[in-house]
């Protein structure tokens, strides 16, 4: 099992795609919190999570598009963060966390791999900008954990969400 464990998160990691996108609907629950509990531990634990962190990327119910503004948002935010050395992605042990949500009806309706879409929406934008793919890390938390309740439409659409944080890892 943790060999299993070591492969899967390997490849959802470092930027199998094709293999993470097959396999997210098959991934269990508890081996997504597995997942997750590897990326925190070995990689945002010993870490300093930048100050600084573009708002939450925002997505339309059943949707894994990015919208033309986050698109521009998106892009504007790293040139910004690649202009100061001490924060530039590549360099300095720095890397890309980008972490996913659904709402409970999207999980209830069966989309159990919306939110790893919307990571991989972001992912490609970030790839076009010339960031490596292996200093992308993807946690996929959707139908796992929700950061508003699910009681409203409001906060509901709260949930539709991929959060990007630039991680720094000390040693």
């Amino acid at each position: 099992m943790k060999k299993l464990v070591f492969l899967l998160l390997t490849f959802l990691l470092f930027g199998c795609s094709d293999l993470n996108k097959q396999l997210g609907n098959y991934l269990s629950k508890a081996t997504k919190e597995n997942i997750s509990k590897e990326i925190d531990k070995n990689y945002t634990h010993n870490s300093e999570i930048l100050e600084f962190k573009l708002k939450n990327i925002k997505f339309s119910k059943f949707k894994s598009n990015v919208s033309p503004a986050y698109e521009k948002e998106i892009k504007k935010y790293f040139k910004e963060i690649n202009r100061v050395p001490y924060y530039r992605i590549c360099l300095y042990n720095s890397y890309v966390l980008l972490t996913g949500y659904t709402d409970i009806d999207e999980e209830k309706q069966g989309y159990n791999n919306l939110a790893n879409e919307r990571i991989e929406a972001i992912k490609n934008i970030l790839i076009q900008m010339k960031i490596e793919p292996n200093r992308i890390l993807i946690k996929d938390l959707g139908g796992i954990k929700y950061p508003h309740k699910n009681d409203t439409n409001i906060n509901k659409a709260k949930n539709r969400i991929v959060e990007i944080d630039i991680v720094k890892r000390r040693y």
